[in-house]
């Protein structure tokens, strides 16, 4: 079958190192500020990425829809002696309580590791406010989910210099669900991130195109079209079905491998969760020789039952670490 994008854009996605570089994205610090009338010890961490989509016809709509300027909660360690840690939180794709982060960020504030809540694109603040692109993410379109993934991957990487830059001995993630995927990703491309904690972490991206290659949609939304671009005759049913058969395999860790040592990875993980399954993990684990993990009698959805034993594990793991 012939090429159905563009050469800059195959060329991007040529490699998996190649999609995630983050050479050529602009970004700039700036002076974090505290929050104003805050009783904890909460910051924001502002950051302005000029991030560039792979794909030609998402252009227009990060120049215009997607904000630059982006501001970052950032929970500082409690105990003064114990502010050489920084953890970034990750959360789960389309998730609607960005309260338990918190939670979780002044639980590990309190234990002495600073936490930076991390917030992924399309989500939360940063949805659009343009009414046609709010469910921009929820289109059926696979070069949205791989844009969503590149996005988080390289805004990721630069957080980890930026922190590293700032004075942190040791800068790390937590993600859940596909926080974790992101957090799984992030270990084989980003040498400079010292840990990372995947939870609920699917391992093979292509369980879940599986799951879904025969759903239909029953309803039609108010969502932007996206055409694919000048190839005459493509549909973006067939532009779908070539990504997903070519290309899944730059948001699959299972086809990866870490750039940190596999003690600085900590898997926890739900034995009776079926959207990121014990088995689909295990397999994981032995292509990468099995890094630690930890196995929590519950589901995909009863994970933050677990949240106080999650901080001390993910403190103890942290702090054995050299």
């Amino acid at each position: 079958m012939k090429n159905l994008l563009p050469d800059n854009e195959l060329e991007q996605m040529d490699s998996p190192e190649k999609f995630y570089n983050i050479n050529g994205i602009k970004y700039e610090l700036k002076i974090p500020v505290n929050e104003e009338n805050s009783t904890n010890s909460k910051k924001f961490f502002d950051i302005i990425i000029d991030y560039k989509p792979c794909f030609e016809e998402l252009a227009d709509i990060y120049s215009n829809v997607v904000r630059k300027e982006l501001k970052f909660p950032l929970f500082e360690s409690e105990n003064n002696d114990l502010k050489e840690d920084c953890l970034i939180l990750i959360h789960g794709f389309k998730s609607k309580n960005q309260q338990i982060y918190y939670q979780l960020a002044e639980r590990f504030s309190k234990r002495g590791i600073t936490s930076l809540v991390y917030t992924i694109p399309f989500h939360f603040e940063r949805i659009p406010e343009d009414e046609p692109y709010k469910s921009f993410i929820d289109r059926q379109d696979f070069r949205v989910t791989l844009e969503l993934f590149r996005n988080t991957i390289i805004e990721l990487r630069i957080l980890v210099n930026k922190l590293k830059n700032r004075g942190f001995k040791k800068v790390g993630c937590l993600g859940f669900s596909f926080g974790g995927c992101c957090a799984s990703l992030l270990c084989c491309f980003e040498p400079k991130v010292d840990f990372v904690v995947p939870m609920a972490s699917l391992a093979d991206f292509n369980t879940i195109i599986r799951s879904k290659r025969n759903r239909k949609k029953t309803k039609k939304e108010n969502k932007p079209d996206i055409v694919p671009s000048e190839s005459a005759g493509i549909s973006l049913d067939k532009l779908n079905e070539y990504l997903v058969r070519n290309y899944t395999g730059l948001i699959s860790p299972i086809g990866l491998k870490p750039v940190i040592d596999k003690k600085n990875i900590l898997f926890i993980q739900g034995l009776f969760d079926h959207s990121a399954s014990f088995l689909n993990l295990q397999k994981l684990r032995a292509r990468w020789g099995y890094p630690p993990a930890i196995f929590y009698p519950c589901d995909h959805f009863t994970f933050f039952l677990f949240n106080r034993l999650t901080v001390k594990l993910t403190k103890d793991f942290i702090k054995k670490l050299v």
